[in-house]
């Protein structure tokens, strides 16, 4: 079971998404989880505070209807957002589902559906784990076995997991163990999703699992 960070306040109302950006940077700042420097693919706190403002003074100057000002509150929106799933990706690539990590980051954290509340095999969200290949590029995944289960899909994503349109096809697998996934890019950071295929069909898509292949 993997817990994930929740980005709907992206779409908030701009005061609110004001205020929790700097809920957000208040609890990542001296943060022990996640101590400095991050990742280089990551935002930094002084990008941060930089985009929070900026969307606060251009969310005050367009409010006379203004087009110009109003283009450039929106252009403020677009790097506001991508600083902080950045972010979100980093948080959750190194909490690895870790409830306590994530909640101190000051987003809010999506708690997983455990799998053994469902009752059928087609239903079961599979709970997987992984680590690096030998190859660059490549990663190891592993998977609790499930009783019915013809074959395990593996789609990957890079970008914010939210929007489907990152996801790509990885593989289908036949058996829980020894599924190597290659050909991503190294040191970069992925999210990794997993269902089950049963007679019935696909069963539900796992939350997404954060790892960075070398």
């Amino acid at each position: 079971m993997v817990n994930a960070l929740k980005l709907d306040f992206l779409r908030a109302p701009i005061p609110a998404r004001i205020v929790k950006g700097r809920v957000i940077i208040a609890a990542m700042t001296n943060n022990p989880f996640f101590p400095e420097p991050w990742s280089e693919h990551t935002s930094t706190l002084t990008r941060l505070n930089e985009v929070t403002h900026n969307l606060e003074v251009s969310h005050l100057e367009s409010l006379g209807g203004e087009k110009a000002k109003i283009a450039r509150r929106q252009i403020c929106e677009k790097e506001y957002a991508e600083e902080f799933r950045s972010l979100a990706t980093y948080v959750m690539l190194v909490a690895k589902g870790d409830v306590q990590k994530l909640a101190s980051s000051g987003f809010d954290v999506a708690k997983a559906i455990p799998a053994q509340n469902k009752k059928h095999a087609h239903e079961t969200v599979p709970v997987f784990d992984m680590k690096q290949g030998a190859q660059r590029g490549t990663v190891l995944l592993r998977a609790k076995r499930v009783a019915g289960a013809a074959s395990f899909e593996v789609h990957f994503a890079v970008g914010d997991p939210s929007v489907e349109s990152n996801w790509r096809h990885g593989a289908v697998f036949a058996t829980c163990t020894g599924m190597e996934l290659g050909g991503l890019a190294a040191g970069v950071d992925h999210f990794f999703r997993m269902r089950v295929i049963t007679k019935a069909g696909p069963g539900p898509w796992s939350h997404p699992f954060p790892f960075m292949p070398t």
